[in-house]
């Protein structure tokens, strides 16, 4: 019964846009990690983390909590919840190893190309992400990987 009360609160909570208490959110994320003994589907667990995270992120002490959770996203395998933990630490080159990971590879270009927008002051290491993954961004797709370089990587 306990399990089914930190889904619950994680459905309500993400539903209104409620923060929870930091132990009772350490809980809720874990639980939700722990989806096939909760009994839900691992696409709902991953939107309800995103939503329970989100909220949580601008908390105090929220790092420990941000770190342990991309581990957790790993290790079950929940890329889009790692890669976007990853996107709000600047970790550019685990970003794109989620997203070439991840059920659409092809996005990666569409990331890159923003962050390169959205994060000038950053594109030094989006740069080096890129570079140290040519191989397999060439792989997924040669000519947007050309149009990123072309468009980034030579001015």
């Amino acid at each position: 019964a306990y399990k089914e009360f930190l889904v619950f609160l994680a459905r309500a909570s993400a539903g209104a846009n409620l923060s929870l208490p930091p132990r009772r959110l350490q809980e809720v994320v874990t639980e939700l990690f722990d989806y096939q003994a909760c009994h839900i589907d691992p696409n709902e667990a991953q939107d309800l983390l995103l939503r329970v995270l989100e909220m949580a992120l601008d908390a105090p002490g929220s790092d420990e909590l941000v770190a342990s959770a991309a581990r957790q996203a790993h290790q079950v395998g929940f890329l889009r919840v790692a890669g976007w933990l990853h996107e709000k630490r600047n970790e550019f080159d685990a970003v794109v190893d989620c997203r070439l990971r991840g059920d659409d590879p092809v996005s990666v270009f569409v990331f890159l190309a923003e962050a390169f927008d959205e994060k000038p002051e950053h594109a030094s290491t989006i740069a080096q992400a890129v570079i140290g993954r040519i191989t397999a961004l060439v792989k997924v797709d040669s000519a947007a990987c050309a149009k990123l370089l072309c468009d980034q990587l030579t001015s």
